[in-house]
């Protein structure tokens, strides 16, 4: 059966959320194609997967707000998800 994939991109923004409070990082988390349809099996697959490519980018991609000021960028990160 098929199932919005939105279901699931709201644990992503919320993993994004807490993580962003928990780790004092400033992150805006965009989400395109949320609104496509896939098999639930699939989804189910996807997730934890899914999951550890946006800790990651947390963790390892998006740098504390002082030091992006320093190497001149906006002090707030984006993660952006295309479906």
């Amino acid at each position: 059966s098929l199932i919005p994939l939105q279901n699931e991109l709201m644990r992503f923004q919320r993993l994004v959320r807490d993580l962003s409070k928990e780790l004092g990082k400033e992150i805006e988390f965009i989400i395109e194609g949320g609104d496509i349809e896939l098999d639930k099996n699939i989804i189910e697959h996807l997730t934890d997967p899914l999951l550890h490519i946006i800790r990651n980018s947390i963790d390892h991609g998006i740098e504390m707000p002082e030091e992006r000021i320093k190497k001149g960028k906006s002090p707030k990160g984006t993660i952006f998800f295309k479906a």
